[in-house]
Protein backbone atom coordinates (compact mmCIF):
# COMPACT_ATOMS: atom_id res chain seq x y z
CA UNK A 1 0.00 0.00 0.00
CA UNK A 2 1.32 3.42 -0.94
CA UNK A 3 1.71 5.52 2.19
CA UNK A 4 3.08 8.69 0.68
CA UNK A 5 5.02 10.35 -2.10
CA UNK A 6 7.97 12.64 -1.69
CA UNK A 7 8.15 15.18 -4.48
CA UNK A 8 11.63 16.63 -4.80
CA UNK A 9 10.60 18.83 -7.71
CA UNK A 10 10.84 22.02 -5.68
CA UNK A 11 13.96 21.11 -3.70
CA UNK A 12 15.83 23.96 -5.40
CA UNK A 13 13.13 26.60 -4.96
CA UNK A 14 14.67 29.82 -3.76
CA UNK A 15 18.25 28.61 -4.18
CA UNK A 16 20.05 30.17 -7.15
CA UNK A 17 22.70 27.43 -7.12
CA UNK A 18 20.64 25.15 -9.36
CA UNK A 19 20.33 27.83 -12.01
CA UNK A 20 24.00 28.75 -11.69
CA UNK A 21 24.97 25.14 -12.50
CA UNK A 22 24.80 26.26 -16.12
CA UNK A 23 28.30 27.66 -15.54
CA UNK A 24 29.62 24.07 -15.83
CA UNK A 25 26.91 22.66 -18.08
CA UNK A 26 27.14 25.19 -20.90
CA UNK A 27 30.52 26.90 -20.66
CA UNK A 28 34.17 25.95 -20.89
CA UNK A 29 36.55 27.44 -18.31
CA UNK A 30 37.04 30.82 -20.04
CA UNK A 31 33.30 31.17 -20.62
CA UNK A 32 32.56 30.13 -17.06
CA UNK A 33 35.05 32.67 -15.70
CA UNK A 34 33.33 35.42 -17.71
CA UNK A 35 29.91 34.22 -16.54
CA UNK A 36 30.98 34.19 -12.89
CA UNK A 37 32.60 37.62 -13.25
CA UNK A 38 29.42 38.99 -14.81
CA UNK A 39 27.45 38.02 -11.70
CA UNK A 40 29.69 40.26 -9.62
CA UNK A 41 29.40 39.72 -5.89
CA UNK A 42 25.77 38.55 -5.96
CA UNK A 43 26.66 34.97 -4.96
CA UNK A 44 28.94 33.70 -2.23
CA UNK A 45 31.38 30.78 -2.31
CA UNK A 46 28.93 28.27 -0.78
CA UNK A 47 26.38 29.09 -3.51
CA UNK A 48 28.98 28.45 -6.22
CA UNK A 49 30.00 25.21 -4.49
CA UNK A 50 26.37 24.03 -4.51
CA UNK A 51 26.09 25.08 -8.16
CA UNK A 52 29.08 22.92 -9.05
CA UNK A 53 27.50 20.02 -7.16
CA UNK A 54 24.23 20.47 -9.04
CA UNK A 55 26.14 20.52 -12.32
CA UNK A 56 27.75 17.19 -11.38
CA UNK A 57 24.34 15.72 -10.54
CA UNK A 58 22.83 16.88 -13.84
CA UNK A 59 25.85 15.54 -15.75
CA UNK A 60 25.42 12.11 -14.16
CA UNK A 61 21.71 12.21 -14.98
CA UNK A 62 22.54 12.98 -18.61
CA UNK A 63 24.91 10.03 -18.73
CA UNK A 64 22.42 7.62 -17.18
CA UNK A 65 19.80 8.57 -19.78
CA UNK A 66 22.16 8.52 -22.74
CA UNK A 67 21.52 4.98 -24.05
CA UNK A 68 18.92 6.20 -26.51
CA UNK A 69 20.12 9.80 -26.73
CA UNK A 70 23.77 10.02 -27.81
CA UNK A 71 23.66 13.80 -27.50
CA UNK A 72 22.97 13.41 -23.77
CA UNK A 73 26.12 11.30 -23.43
CA UNK A 74 28.17 14.04 -25.05
CA UNK A 75 26.66 16.72 -22.85
CA UNK A 76 27.19 14.59 -19.75
CA UNK A 77 30.81 13.82 -20.57
CA UNK A 78 31.55 17.46 -21.32
CA UNK A 79 29.90 18.67 -18.15
CA UNK A 80 31.71 16.11 -16.01
CA UNK A 81 35.01 17.19 -17.53
CA UNK A 82 34.25 20.80 -16.61
CA UNK A 83 33.05 19.94 -13.11
CA UNK A 84 36.07 17.77 -12.38
CA UNK A 85 38.63 20.26 -13.70
CA UNK A 86 40.66 21.88 -10.97
CA UNK A 87 39.32 25.33 -10.23
CA UNK A 88 41.76 28.18 -10.74
CA UNK A 89 43.31 29.43 -7.51
CA UNK A 90 43.02 32.95 -6.30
Amino acid sequence: MLAGIIDFGDVTAGDPAYDLAVAWLAFDRPGRERFVAATGDRYDTPTWTRARGWAAAVAVMLLTHSDDEPAYAGLGRGALAEVSAVAPSG
